[in-house]
């Protein structure tokens, strides 16, 4: 991967600068053996440090070898577009994986460079603007000689003739990557939380010892914004996070896309992750409310097998400014040697209690001390039960995030309402029915007629759900 490409550059470079060395033959062809697995091919270690770090030196190696046609490869177009829908408001890609906050910066300054030159891409140029005004300007007195060698080729492959663009898009689907992250137990964990310029969620950073940290933690999965679960029961004076550490390990796990919506005035995601292994399947569903300037994390999960389960919603912070009833409001002021925007703090809200328990402990994230809010509820599960979190997560305030939702009954997977007067607003995601007030106000068409059924033969009819819908009706 990055490693293999490295050496591979260097040993065709070698090649290059020594051609009458009686070795010279041999490096070169051992160069095109390590960079084989990477040329044209999907081989490459999935962390936000190593993308830009492998790129690189595989654009170096092709033009070394004065061979341009990776860039007419799709995996060379792709991760182009991917470092670009990656792109934060912080002028970075987020830190996923092997990583820490703002890394690699001036490998994916470099890579931006020469995608918009070799692709004509205004967006591209846009990119590496905003890396260079976010980032360089911040960190002038740490240039030094390896940085100076990575500008040269900045200014080697740049085209200042195309002008900055920047991405139309403002909220949308990432390309999705075919495999874990580099080890990571972060399945439909939230990353990046940003709002108004600050930073408001982050991910753990790099690890602080080989192979990964006390206990495992740097890949655990109780080191990112995300639900874990374990077998057996906490006992009621037992602390989380002891119950919770484990060796780290990676624990295989399938995950799969199953909703994107950009709705009027909302918009969701849903994710799935199967742990087989843990007997357990949870869908997170997360939904952005646009004029409030808010999201509602939905943990759907559904128990595989019948045991005792622990189920923690973990939401993670420099520190709390204030807590409360069930809610916590969470700040970030550095990350490491980052100083952050300090506008904006996040208030975790909880509003499904019961048995359930929430408090706070202390974990060392990102090479700093932090503080963890959480939600917790241990019980008895058959195979078949569903098990539910709910998290408020709104920027600046408690007061403005309060929402009461109307009399709806529905079977959508998704379902996001808004009443105004006597007018309706609604949208909808896989349903068949919608009931306001005890009145139909959406219902799938009968008699639908499935004719393609490999185990039958025989056309079936039955009530089809229907993809999305959105409407605004009067109701009195």
């Amino acid at each position: 991967m990055n490693r293999a490409m490295l050496r591979a550059e260097g040993l065709l470079c070698a090649a290059l600068a020594l051609p009458d060395h009686p070795q010279a033959a041999q490096w070169r062809k051992l160069a095109g053996v390590l960079a084989s697995d990477s040329w044209g091919k999907w081989e490459e270690e999935d962390a936000q440090i190593y993308h830009p770090v492998w790129l690189y030196s595989l654009m170096s190696y092709a033009e070394a070898l004065g061979n341009d046609s990776i860039h007419e490869m799709p995996t060379g177009r792709y991760y182009f577009a991917y470092f670009l829908q990656l792109l934060s408001p912080a002028g970075m890609v987020p830190d996923f994986g092997d990583a820490r906050w703002n890394d690699s910066w001036m490998r994916y300054l470099v890579c931006f460079e020469k995608a918009a030159s070799v692709y004509r891409k205004p967006e591209y140029k846009w990119a590496a603007e905003r890396i260079y005004e976010k980032i360089v300007r911040l960190r002038a007195s740490n240039l030094d000689a390896g940085l100076g060698l990575i500008f040269s080729d900045c200014f080697r492959w740049a085209d200042d003739k195309i002008q900055p663009k920047a991405p139309n898009a403002l909220s949308e689907e990432m390309l999705q990557e075919e495999k874990m992250h580099h080890g990571h137990s972060d399945e439909n964990a939230i990353i990046l939380l940003m709002n108004g310029g600050s930073v408001l969620l982050h991910d753990a950073g790099y690890r602080t010892a080989i192979p990964s940290g006390p206990y495992g933690a740097f890949r655990a999965d109780y080191y990112h914004n995300r639900l874990v679960a374990r077998k057996n029961k906490l006992w009621y004076e037992q602390s989380l996070l002891e119950f919770l550490r484990n060796s780290g390990a990676y624990r295989k796990a399938a995950t799969q896309k199953i909703d994107f919506f950009k709705f009027t005035d909302c918009e969701m995601s849903r994710t799935r992750m199967r742990d087989a292994s843990l007997g357990y399947e949870w869908d997170q569903v997360t939904v952005y409310l646009k004029r409030s300037d808010a999201f509602v994390v939905f943990d759907i999960v559904k128990i595989l097998e019948s045991d005792y389960y622990t189920f923690a919603n973990l939401w993670h912070g420099q520190k709390i400014w204030e807590q409360g009833d069930h809610y916590y409001v969470v700040a970030n002021d550095f990350i490491e040697s980052w100083e952050l925007s300090k506008e904006k703090a996040l208030l975790v809200y909880f509003p499904e209690q019961g048995i359930r328990k929430d408090s706070t402990f202390s974990l060392e994230r990102h090479s700093q001390e932090e503080t963890t809010a959480y939600q917790s509820i241990s019980s008895h599960y058959h195979a078949g039960d569903i098990e539910t979190f709910t998290t408020v997560l709104i920027p600046d305030n408690f007061d403005s995030g309060r929402v009461k939702f109307g009399p709806v009954e529905t079977d959508a997977s998704f379902f996001y309402g808004k009443l105004q007067g006597e007018s309706l607003s609604y949208s909808a995601a896989n349903m068949v029915k919608i009931i306001y007030k005890d009145k139909v106000i959406f219902e799938g068409r009968l008699s639908s007629a499935f004719t393609c059924q490999p185990d039958d033969l025989s056309a079936k009819s039955g009530i089809a759900k229907w993809r999305y819908w959105e409407d605004k009706i009067l109701v009195k």
